[in-house]
Order: C-alpha cells, then structure tokens, then sequence
C-alpha cells in the first residue's frame, strides 16, 4: 500500500473540517415552526441564524431563546396563550421581530438589543412595561398596538420609515428625545384621549396623523412632505410654531376641546387646507404668514373671527361656512374680488345651523398596511425564501426544498472520500 504523504492528509483533513463547518452552518439558517422546546434543539448553539423561525402555541410559561445574537429574517411568536415572559438575552440585532396574540405575556426582555429593522408588538393587553426599545439605536419600523404599556421611550433612534402606536388604551406617553426625521407618523386611539407625543428634536415628517391625543410637542418640526392630519384630539391647542410647510393637505378635524391654533411660521400648503368641526375654535388665526394653498380652503365650524391677511394664492375654489352670526364674509368676497381664489367656487355663510365641507371632505389619515418589508406577513405557515450562497432554499413547514450548498457538500465529500481511498489502492 502506498505511503501517505502529510499533503494529502492535509487535503484530507481539510475537506473534513469544512464538511464539519458548512453542516454546523446548515443548521443556522432555514424555516423553523416551533410548537415544543425540543424543536429548537437543532438550533441551540447558533451565534446567528438566517430564515424564519415561527413560535405558535407552546405550552410554557418562560421562552429563553439565550445563545442567538443576530438574526437575518424573520421571528415570529405568535399565539402563545400561556407565555408570560420572553427573553432574548443576547440578541444584538434583526431583521424583523413580530410578537402578537399572547394574552398573558407581561415581560419582554432585550437587553443587549440595538438593531431592529421592523418590530411588531400587537395585541398583548398584560404586557405593563415597554422599556426594551430605550436600548435600540436603530430602527425602521416600529409598531405598538393593543398593549397594556403605559408609557414608551425611544431613546437613542434619531431616523425612522415608520412610527405607528394605536389602540394602547392605558398608554399616558410616547417619547422620543433624539428623533430627527420620520416617513410616517400615525398615532391614533391611545389614553383614552390623555395620551402625550413628544418629540422635540423632530424637524421632517412625510406623514404625519394624530388621533385622540391629550398634548402634542414637536417645536422643531419644520416640513411635513405629504399629508398632516389632527382629528378627535382631547388638546386645547394645535402649536406647530416652526412648521413652514406643508407638501400635501392639512386637516384640523373634530377636535372638541381646540380653542387656538398657531402655525406662525407656516407658509405655504400644497393641497388643500380644511377644518372642520372644531365647536370650541372661534378664531382662526394661527396662520400670520400663510400665503399659498394649493388645493381648496373649507372652513366650517362655529368662529367668529378668520384671519389669513397674508394669503395671496387659493388654487382651488374657498367654502367659508360657520354658526357665528357675528362673523362677515368680507374677507371672503376681498379673496375672490381681487383673484386670490383661482378655482370656480366660492362661499361664506354665517349664522346658519349646520356649517358644512362642501369642497374638501376631512382627512383621518392612512392606516400603514400590515406588511413587512418583501411582503406580506403569512399566518399559520412558517413560509420563507432565502439565500444560500449561489443557491435558492424554499421552505414551507417542512416541505421540498431545492438542491442547496449543504447538500452539494455532502456530495463532493463522499466523492473525495472515495477518489482519495481508490488513490490510496
């Protein structure tokens, strides 16, 4: 028999750690559905792992997930009627975490968490305390419903896509000291009309919708790039003192308690401007600068007084409607006299019983649909498309996937194993 040269018992050995290494690799990615502990054995001794791993109606009371420190995909704990707490005590990074439908969860404990693309925390009316996103110095997404919280802090996070909290009825606050810029801004149903936004370091706003809100401070916002929206707030008055435009539409709805607004630095509004329905409002007169719309002006309620000296520019046609008999449509009929209103319709009532929006209806924001970024979420199914190298992986709750690098491993192993024991003959 021919010697062995330390060569080839080097290649040897080689191939043998690198089968060794891409099998330990193997069993850190993929589609996991977990309804017993024993399901996560596979995956316990992972640093990282790349796929989905979806939790559903296990029957404990603790989930530790305590070795995984970063996470590329998807986890998804959902259902778990008899969780209490859940604690990843590791976990420094992922791509999307969605946790909904735990009745009794009352802990949730990241404390070693910073990065977190999209977070979903839906419907765990026991869950009191919200303290983990104060650790997190990034995230896109966040999303906080149905919660049982009191108060929020986003501490460190300075730019996010999306920023929506609604139907936290206990919820008293929501602030984020070191926020600068945010896409979408949609806080609606929470406090029960006493709940507190504030964000004073906020400067550019594409979006942003408030409902149901005791008091809003955001004394450096500047520039909303669409839509603004405040309708069925409990606060007495609207200040956006360094707001200077806004891209799209600005409505003040139905808010009952609205007695001032002030807009002092506001110049222009790309849409149309309405408000409607606020009973206590009975002066507008929180717009000195205002000098474009560009939509429609629809402004009803039950005000006396309507101050926009400096508007020179209504695109659209200007519906003037209120209860005040002491208000004069002099102001009005000087807009349309002297070319300000470009549109085709204008109107000025007063004294009448129901003030009406006939040219703009109100505005109450857009919902920002349930979906994650790449797709929508899918419920019941453990569902994910990854990559592996140059290959493709499909799995669905087990079924057939397509030919992936481990398994191309295993083959080119068992051929040199073979190549290397005829060479030896």
């Amino acid at each position: 028999m021919a010697t062995k040269s330390p060569v080839r018992c080097g290649i040897f050995m080689y191939c043998i750690f690198m089968f060794l290494y891409y099998a330990d690799a193997n069993t850190c990615s993929g589609s996991i559905q977990v309804r017993a502990m024993s399901d996560m054995e596979p995956i316990k001794s992972c640093k990282s792992f790349a796929g989905t791993i979806l939790i559903s109606s296990l029957p404990i009371s603790d989930l530790v997930i305590p070795d995984i420190q970063s996470f590329e995909g998807t986890i998804d704990i959902n259902s778990n009627e008899n969780i209490r707490r859940i604690s990843m005590p590791n976990l420094v990074s992922a791509t999307r975490i969605s946790i909904s439908n735990q009745t009794m969860l009352s802990t949730l404990e990241f404390p070693s968490i910073q990065k977190i693309d999209t977070l979903t925390i839906k419907k765990l009316p026991s869950l009191t305390d919200l303290s983990f996103p104060t650790m997190l110095n990034e995230t896109k997404n966040l999303e906080i419903s149905e919660t049982g919280a009191r108060g929020i802090l986003v501490l460190r996070v300075k730019k996010m896509s999306t920023l929506r909290v609604e139907n936290n009825k206990l919820l008293e606050f929501l602030q984020a000291p070191n926020m600068k810029s945010v896409d979408t801004i949609y806080l609606t149903e929470n406090g029960k009309g006493k709940f507190d936004f504030t964000a004073p370091y906020l400067n550019n706003v594409n979006d942003l919708t408030v409902k149901s809100v005791g008091s809003l401070s955001l004394p450096s916002l500047s520039t909303v790039s669409n839509n603004l929206v405040a309708s069925e707030n409990s606060f007495s008055s609207f200040t956006l003192q360094n707001l200077r435009s806004v891209t799209g539409g600005m409505t003040i709805d139905s808010n009952q308690n609205l007695k001032s607004t002030n807009f002092q630095e506001l110049q222009t509004i790309g849409s149309s401007l309405v408000i409607s329905n606020n009973p206590s409002l009975e002066k507008v007169n929180g717009f000195p600068k205002l000098e474009r719309i560009g939509g429609s002006a629809d402004i009803t309620g039950s005000f006396s007084e309507l101050e926009v000296s400096k508007l020179n520019e209504i695109k659209g046609g200007i519906n003037v409607q209120t209860k005040s008999e002491r208000f004069r449509c002099e102001e009005v009929d000087k807009f349309k006299n002297e070319g300000v209103v470009k549109g085709d319709t204008t109107v000025c009532l007063s004294g009448i019983k129901e003030p009406k929006s006939v040219l703009a209806q109100p505005q109450t924001g857009i919902p920002v649909n349930n979906k994650t970024v790449g797709g929508e979420t899918n419920k019941g199914k453990a569902t994910n498309t990854s990559s592996t190298g140059n290959k493709t992986l499909l799995h669905s709750d087990g079924a057939k996937h397509k030919i992936n690098n481990f398994d191309v491993l295993c083959r080119i192993m068992i051929a040199l194993i073979i190549v290397y024991n005829l060479y030896e003959i």
